[in-house]
């Protein structure tokens, strides 16, 4: 079933993660419709150019959470560290991208326990995910967010409310 070029562009206008673009675009390949194709592209460019601009609340917040997680790690050896493969991700895929793949992935616990040990889970990556749940789409919001608050439930247990963006209280 073909769709209209308006519907096409509709779709996709509603898509905030580069990553679930480019899903789109590799199915619109395999049936071959080149709008579709070009439509993704067109849309993979904006989001990617909005970010750059500063123009997207969600990707200025998620640098934040980047550059004190960076601080953290930085103040535990003596030296400046940086998020070099998540900034490059960012830069490449996008924020949005770049979180809904790091929730996809099995946790890695021993990142949550660094920023548990340090008094600092407020730089957890997960915490954008509360703050800004209702910017992701309909169909994998209630996933995500459940898998973020299951990863910082423990520890957030143990700890007094911290925020670096909001308050959660």
């Amino acid at each position: 079933m073909r769709f209209s070029n308006e519907v096409l562009d509709a779709h996709v206008s509603k898509m905030h993660s580069t990553s679930r673009v480019k899903n789109f675009i590799s199915n619109a390949e395999r049936w071959e419709n080149t709008y579709a194709v070009q439509a993704g592209r067109r849309r993979i460019d904006e989001i990617l150019l909005i970010e750059r601009e500063g123009n997207s609340d969600f990707h200025n917040d998620f640098m934040r959470y980047v550059e004190a997680y960076e601080a953290v790690v930085s103040g535990n050896i003596g030296m400046r560290r940086f998020a070099t493969y998540t900034r490059r991700k960012i830069k490449n895929d996008g924020a949005m991208a770049v979180i809904l793949e790091h929730l996809d992935k099995p946790s890695k616990a021993y990142g949550l326990l660094f920023l548990w040990r340090n008094n600092r889970l407020d730089c957890a990556f997960e915490n954008i995910i509360i703050d800004y749940h209702a910017a992701f789409p309909d169909d994998i919001r209630p996933h995500h967010l459940r898998e973020a608050e299951e990863r910082l439930r423990p520890a957030y247990m143990l700890m007094p409310p911290f925020s670096i963006l909001r308050d959660r209280t």
